[in-house]
C-alpha cells in the first residue's frame, strides 16, 4: 500500500490572482489618499483665504484702506508690528501666521505657492485673493484657482 503525498504549494495561477488583487487594492488606496490630500490642501487654502479676508476687513476698518497689492505687503500690513510703529490707527497684528504658512516673507497655499493679492480702489470688490490651486497655474482666479468671495 502506497501513500500518495500531496504537495502543499501555490500554483502559478493562484500566485498571479493574488498579485492582481493586491495591485488593484494598492492602486485604489493610492488614488483615494491622493484625492484626500488634494481635498485637504484645498480646504486649508479656502480657510486661509477666509482668514485673510477677515483680517483685511479689520485692517480696513481701523485704517480706512487696505494694504497695497502684493503678497509681501499683505503680510506686512496684517502682521508686522515694527512696520507700523507710531501709527496709532493700526491695532494689529490682525493675523498671526504660523511658520509653515510663510515662505520668503509671503503667505503660501497648500501646494507651497504664494497667494496672489490685489487691491484696486475702483474695482468691485476692491480686494482679491487667490491661489493657483492644484494645477499650480495662475488663471487669474478662473479654472481650478481658489479665490476669495465676491468675484
Amino acid at each position: 500500500m502506497s501513500v500518495r503525498q500531496t504537495k502543499k504549494a501555490f500554483t502559478l495561477i493562484e500566485m498571479l490572482v493574488v498579485i492582481a488583487i493586491l495591485s488593484i487594492l494598492i492602486s485604489l488606496i493610492a488614488f483615494t489618499s491622493r484625492w484626500a490630500l488634494d481635498w485637504a490642501r484645498a480646504s486649508a487654502t479656502e480657510a486661509m483665504i477666509a482668514g485673510l479676508e477677515s483680517a483685511l476687513e479689520m485692517y480696513q476698518h481701523d485704517l480706512g484702506t487696505y494694504p497695497a497689492s502684493g503678497n509681501a505687503n499683505l503680510v506686512t500690513g496684517l502682521a508686522d508690528v515694527a512696520a507700523h510703529a507710531g501709527n496709532t490707527a493700526w491695532n494689529g497684528p490682525y493675523m498671526n501666521f504660523r511658520a509653515q504658512d510663510l515662505q520668503g516673507g509671503q503667505v503660501i497655499d497648500g501646494w507651497k505657492n504664494a497667494y496672489h493679492y490685489t487691491f484696486v480702489v475702483a474695482a468691485n470688490p476692491p480686494v482679491r485673493i487667490w491661489s493657483n490651486g492644484p494645477d499650480k497655474v495662475d488663471n487669474n482666479g478662473a479654472g481650478d484657482d481658489i479665490k476669495s468671495k465676491g468675484w
